[in-house]
């Protein structure tokens, strides 16, 4: 070859690594078939009968009884694979034959004879590609269109890879190497997991002395330690979700669900056995950890995975069971002020409270700030000897303690990375993100935090129509309200340093925001306090707080707005029926902005929705004019239409609701507030009042003086 271009030379070399053998999982789509089913229920019914006897340990059983169902599956699928494939081998081979046959003397006879085994290779393949439609195509058909998961991943506009590229080690090296990496992520977890708990109980217990812990009553106490029955068994797997990655064992839920009648009561059996000897099954011990990128955090860093801890189902049954008894008692010994993980509490209740303060009328002589702590890997860095000591404190029984003792007793991790499993480690304290009692046990950690910053003379609030607001939890989420700072920081830092002693909180002051209410703040200087000062405003449970009340539009509908009209151009060329661009709308835009008009109190005019409508339309109609009248579109499906969300209904709907609260839960703070500052009007004169009203008479907050709009 003749050229005048100068040669270039590209040596690539793949490095390849040994890969974990993969874990095995049974295929859910086993359990829609009746003969494996029938299968499966004889080998339980086997096997119980031939090892089961009222010598046997009903730990050996169980661990015993899922080695055995999973060499039976193991066994029945390869044997299945084998017959299908032997089938089609020998049926090809017959086609052949008959093919040649036919060329060298046609005939009808042969001819039909061929179609007859032609016929069952298609019905063979049918099968097959019915396994591989569900499983791709056919789930887009059969859900594409439906408000599902499925649709969720076609909205995304790309699909994140999970692979790790390169992470920085102890030493700030950086690595690619997949074994490098792993043993990176297992050296952090190690040591993120290793207890620190002091050795001097002595400064735990006198912070707890001091504090007055409210205790459930001696009655639900003596309920909660009752025996586990088998109905809590059944409810518990009931309750847990389908479709959700299975733990090292393989069985995912749609397993114990099938055959719920036949494992049920040995699930309750082994864990009775397994209180009685205070240990789990090994197998009940074990944990993956899966990690998921953080948003906006640096990928080389393992600080910026959020771990995710897939759990065995069986033991996730039992931490399901003992959550449902401790949410109950949680709303009468959790604070008003902590609405994370409690029922009956929202999210919104924080964030309406925040505003209430920052917005209502204060004194300009006393300086006012709010701050937004950040703790750092709150739930994994909860000492555990400090956990069962509170829920004593709470007037928690010993067997129910018992029972979370045991959950918590010798577990074990291996940390999944790139399809490389490490050894499994001890783990020696947190709570695992993904067990269903985890949250739950958080809030009852912090919640001392909590009771002590409250009780500090020291610590000034903020007060408002004679309440003092100290302070606002949303799980790990602490919001504190402060007047008098010169006195009240160095109070709260005090409470904060003598709590992280001893409980494994640590507060991370870098990502700590101040926020300062008053425009002036008396020569005041918030550069001494170790906070990062926010002077414009703070995000806080993805409100974007700002310094005024008018720019609370702009900084959370208008970028919302933006956002959706962007995903609408993403979404614009996928092959969706109006029916299922209609639950693209219901399923991914109405959420985000349903969660503002909950959280902030702000009129929005009219123009607002008429905008919002006009984009919605765009979409749904793909730019073109609509052939069906919006109304019509919006009715229910009951009455002929296909209940596209009217965002303004939902809007008044989200504010009428909260009338009720104001009703049936004065006791919170967000509604003492709004309770407060809500001036009443007689019924004569809202229907007199002259037309059209204007909306100054209806945006004004009388007390405040202060436009909400």
């Amino acid at each position: 070859m003749i050229s005048d271009h100068a040669p270039l030379l590209l040596d690539i070399q793949l490095t390849s690594y040994k890969r974990s053998p993969p874990l095995w999982r049974l295929n859910p789509l086993l359990l829609a078939d009746a003969e494996f089913c029938n299968y499966i229920s004889n080998a339980i019914d086997e096997f119980l009968g031939f090892n089961k006897n009222d010598s046997t340990s009903y730990l050996l059983l169980w661990e015993t009884l899922k080695a055995y169902l999973r060499g039976q599956i193991i066994s029945y699928t390869s044997l299945s694979n084998k017959r299908h494939n032997s089938r089609l081998t020998e049926l090809a081979t017959t086609i052949a034959q008959l093919d040649q046959r036919y060329a060298v003397d046609p005939s009808p006879e042969l001819f039909k004879e061929r179609m007859g085994v032609q016929t069952e290779i298609d019905l063979i393949s049918t099968k097959e590609a019915e396994r591989l439609l569900l499983r791709s195509k056919g789930s887009y058909y059969e859900h594409g269109d439906k408000a599902g998961r499925l649709l969720a991943h076609q909205l995304r506009r790309q699909v994140n890879s999970r692979m790790i590229q390169s992470i920085q080690n102890n030493q700030r090296v950086t690595t690619n190497d997949p074994i490098e990496i792993n043993d990176t992520f297992k050296s952090f977890y190690s040591s993120l997991y290793s207890s620190e708990f002091p050795t001097d109980i002595n400064i735990m217990g006198e912070f707890l002395q001091g504090l007055s812990i409210p205790t459930i009553d001696a009655s639900t106490a003596k309920t909660m330690d009752s025996p586990l029955g088998l109905g809590e068994v059944i409810n518990s797997i009931k309750a847990l979700q389908s479709h959700k990655a299975p733990g090292p064992d393989g069985f995912p839920v749609e397993f114990y669900k099938k055959f719920i009648g036949k494992l049920a009561p040995l699930l309750l059996a082994m864990f009775n056995e397994s209180l009685e000897c205070k240990t789990l099954p090994p197998t009940l011990t074990q944990a993956t950890i899966v990690l998921l990128h953080k948003k906006d955090k640096d990928p080389t860093m393992c600080g910026s995975y959020r771990p995710l801890s897939l759990l065995n189902v069986d033991v996730k049954v039992l931490a399901k069971l003992i959550a449902s008894r401790l949410e109950k008692v949680l709303p009468f010994v959790i604070s008003e002020e902590q609405n994370g993980f409690v029922k009956g509490r929202q999210l919104f209740f924080n964030t309406r409270t925040l505003l209430n303060v920052i917005y209502s009328k204060h004194s300009p002589d006393e300086p006012e700030i709010v701050i937004s702590l950040d703790a750092e890997k709150a739930f994994d860095r909860v000492e555990w000897e400090y956990l069962f000591e509170v829920l004593k404190k709470f007037g928690l029984g010993d067997t129910f303690v018992s029972w979370i003792r045991l959950l918590y007793s010798s577990p074990k991790a291996s940390v999944n990375t790139n399809d490389v499993y490490s050894d499994y480690f001890s783990l020696g304290r947190g709570t695992r993100q993904g067990c269903p009692l985890s949250p739950l046990l958080f809030i009852m950690a912090i919640e001392p935090l909590s009771i002590a910053l409250r009780a500090s003379s020291s610590f000034r609030g903020i007060f408002r129509n004679g309440t003092e607001h100290k302070l606002s939890l949303y799980a790990d989420d602490l919001l504190l309200y402060i007047s008098n700072p010169t006195t009240s920081v160095p109070a709260i830092l005090r409470i904060l340093n003598n709590f992280s002693s001893f409980s494994g909180y640590k507060l991370n002051l870098e990502k700590s925001e101040c926020f300062p209410i008053n425009t002036t703040l008396g020569g005041l200087q918030l550069s001494d306090f170790p906070f990062k000062l926010s002077p414009n405003g703070i995000k806080y449970l993805g409100i974007n707080v700002t310094r005024s009340i008018s720019g609370l539009a702009s900084a959370n509908f208008s970028p919302l707005i933006a956002k959706t009209a962007l995903d609408f151009q993403c979404w614009r060329n996928l092959p969706l029926s109006l029916l299922g661009r209609i639950n693209v709308v219901k399923m991914n835009v109405l959420p985000k902005f349903l969660f503002l008009f909950q959280s902030i109190p702000l009129f929005m005019p009219k123009t607002f929705f008429d905008s919002l409508d006009r984009l919605i339309n765009g979409f749904i109609w793909i730019g073109k004019s609509p052939r069906v009248r919006k109304a019509l579109l919006q009715s229910c499906k009951l009455s002929g239409g296909l209940a596209l969300p009217d965002f303004q209904l939902y809007y008044w709907a989200a504010h009428i609701h909260k009338i009720n609260y104001w009703l049936n839960s004065s006791s919170s703070p967000w509604c003492k507030l709004e309770l407060s500052s809500c001036i009443g009007s007689s019924l004569s004169g809202l229907i007199f009042s002259s037309l059209p009203v204007k909306p100054s008479l209806y945006t004004k907050n009388q007390k405040t003086g202060k436009d909400d709009g």
